[in-house]
């Protein structure tokens, strides 16, 4: 059963690498355009400079073109910011909803139960199987069906013993006495 929860571990955490590596990637991709926009807004300001050296600006209307590209500037960082927060939320959130969908519908539709019965009835075939040689009228019919599932696995680990199993069974203990006996009570 621990295999299980590691696996279910180690592919959680893979969704997760998955999930997760594009937002890696993007800080770096944020910060190169970032960075390319500086450079854009550095470049026109020299241009800017330029044609004021030129004569082809006043410097009122240089300055008004600086405060432009400076207020553009700001607001396209500003809404970055906003909308990286915003789509990261939507992440997170849509991301739990998943999971914990994910664990409901698991735990609701597993067999984890049944299979830790089966694994009970492995280990109580022998002790029941004793309890119905010895004629102990305490067994129920949940014992009988325990003793009878653990006796399936018996079988289709070892078919070859199938056989001498049964003789077993049928020569120290009268199987059939004690389901009757079970039914009839």
């Amino acid at each position: 059963m621990i295999n299980y929860y590691i696996g279910t571990a180690v592919c959680v955490l893979a969704a997760l690498l998955f999930v997760l590596f594009p937002w890696f990637t993007k800080q770096k991709e944020h910060s190169n355009k970032t960075l390319s926009n500086k450079k854009l807004i550095k470049q026109r300001l020299d241009e800017l400079e330029f044609e004021r050296q030129q004569g082809l600006l006043s410097d009122t209307d240089k300055q008004q073109s600086e405060n432009e590209l400076t207020l553009a500037f700001l607001d396209e960082a500003k809404s970055q910011d906003t909308q990286q927060v915003s789509s990261k939320l939507v992440l997170v959130i849509g991301g739990l909803l998943s999971v914990l969908i994910g664990a409901g519908v698991y735990w609701h539709a597993n067999q984890v139960q049944r299979i830790d019965n089966w694994q009970i009835a492995q280990k109580q075939t022998s002790s029941l199987g004793q309890r119905m040689l010895q004629g102990d009228q305490a067994l129920t019919i949940q014992d009988l069906q325990t003793f009878a599932l653990g006796l399936r696995t018996k079988l289709v680990e070892t078919p070859e013993d199938a056989l001498n199993l049964l003789e077993n069974v049928k020569d120290e203990c009268n199987l059939s006495l004690v389901i009757n006996n079970k039914i009839i009570n």
